[in-house]
């Protein structure tokens, strides 16, 4: 009895396989995916992966006397056919093309894609052999992930189109553009690993405003040779999103919204000038900026409880600025090889903590400065302003009456207190630029720096 079941299941499969077509015509296999109107999906060659030489795909074809419009190819349709060589034209007719239709063919010549294209299937143009340029059709909307992993004969500009909204993962790993990559304004996510090793890409990187997420890996060791601009919706820099991108260059500016930074997001990355960690930022991950040596001077956010191993190592950084009031925890070797004589600044009243914060005390060179502080000026809806500034006698302060004012040098010297006035006289102190701190008797508002002019 166990072997009969066996054998009409072993029948039902076969049975399955031989009627999985609805009809032939010429040496294409299809299925009719509606009558009304008449449409059918391209699902092989009669060959299968024996099918060789040069494929031509029909926009219609006819069967027992209707004309079908061919709208899809489906999954898997010409998986493996390695001998198909030369041109792949797709017809204008087709809308989506399915998982796979095309995985590790060999066609040796360029893809020419249809502007009625709306979806690209998962590995549907994997480790293909098509060259030249790639020109996504402005229909297309999906692009699922590894669509053309490994194909390593495309060349040229790559243009997302505005029509999509999102890069699968791997979508475009190992291939071989040459030239600039484009983004449309209608992209929200581009997946892990998306664009990573496209070593061969050119010039600026910018990621539109539209986008909201970018995945980890998505620009690994891609080439580029010009600043990268990144969207302010961005929340969070994925582990290795832009790992040894060396030939990023330029100021990095970080969205305002950041909260984490992730293990090697910029490690090896070749910015210059400043770098600045935003307030939002709460954590930054181990080698996030690793070996960024030409980043001269860096700041970090009052947010920001944590900084993991390596994160900026090896950087020749001329000074630090931190804005929190609380030491934030480092690993033993987070700023290995960065030079501990530099200047650190440091919000005012501040000094004894940092001096006593593990790995933050092999640092010599402390510098209070009380424009660091990260609380706001304002006190109930009110701004607290110093007034006038420059000043030449007498600073008033207004928003808030003070139970105390100081005031510092830039070397974060104490120069003088008063208690309960909202005016200080200004006109013992040398002509220079000072800090001052309000505080109110239950906290303390700092305000912007005050020029004394004699």
């Amino acid at each position: 009895m166990k072997q009969l079941i066996t054998t009409l299941i072993a029948l039902a499969g076969f049975a399955f396989q031989a009627f999985a077509n609805d009809f032939q015509s010429g040496d294409l296999l299809y299925t009719i995916i509606s009558i009304d109107p008449p449409c059918v999906s391209l699902d092989g060659h009669i060959d299968g992966q024996a099918a060789q030489g040069e494929l031509f795909i029909p926009g219609i074809v006819e069967f027992n006397n209707i004309t079908y419009t061919v709208k899809e190819i489906g999954s898997r349709a010409f998986y493996g056919c390695i001998n198909l060589t030369g041109d792949l034209v797709v017809p204008e007719t087709i809308t989506r093309i399915g998982s796979r239709a095309f995985y590790r063919c060999g066609f040796s010549g360029s893809l020419i894609l249809p502007n009625t294209l709306k979806e690209i299937g998962r590995f549907a143009f994997c480790t293909n052999r098509l060259t030249g340029q790639l020109v996504l059709p402005d229909s297309l909307y999906k692009i699922e992930p590894g669509a053309f992993t490994g194909s390593e004969g495309f060349t040229g500009d790559l243009v997302i189109p505005e029509s999509v909204t999102m890069i699968g993962d791997s979508a475009f790993r190992l291939c071989s553009f040459d030239g600039h990559l484009y983004f449309g304004e209608g992209l929200k996510r581009i997946g892990e690993m998306a664009f990573c090793q496209c070593s061969n890409l050119k010039g600026d990187l910018v990621i539109p405003e539209s986008v909201e997420g970018i995945g980890q890996y998505a620009f690994y060791q891609c080439g580029f040779e010009g600043h990268l601009s990144l969207s302010s919706r961005l929340t969070v820099i994925e582990d290795a999103t832009f790992a040894w991108c060396d030939g990023l260059t330029g100021g990095l500016v970080l969205p305002e919204n950041l909260t984490r930074i992730g293990w090697q997001a910029f490690v090896e990355c070749g910015f210059t000038g400043d770098l600045v960690i935003p307030n939002t930022v709460e954590w930054i991950g181990s080698e996030a900026f690793c070996n960024c040596q030409q980043i001269t001077n860096l700041t970090i956010g009052g947010a920001v409880e944590r900084i993991e191993y390596i994160a900026f190592a090896g950087i020749p950084l001329e000074s630090i600025k931190l804005h929190a009031e609380t030491p934030p925890s480092l690993h033993y070797l987070t700023f290995a090889n960065v030079p501990k004589d530099i200047p650190v600044y440091i919000p005012c009243h501040t000094i004894e903590l940092y001096q006593n914060a593990e790995y933050w005390n092999e640092f010599a060179n402390f510098i209070e400065d009380c424009s660091l502080s990260t609380d706001k000026l304002f006190i109930d809806g009110d701004e607290v302003t110093c007034y006038p500034n420059p000043t030449t006698n007498h600073l008033k302060i207004n928003g808030v009456y003070p139970s105390e004012i100081q005031i510092y040098n830039l070397l974060g010297q104490l120069m003088k207190t008063v208690h309960n006035t909202n005016e200080v006289n200004v006109s013992d102190l040398d002509e220079g630029v000072y800090l001052v701190s309000v505080s109110d008797g239950n906290r303390i508002y700092k305000t912007e720096r005050i020029t004394i002019i004699n």
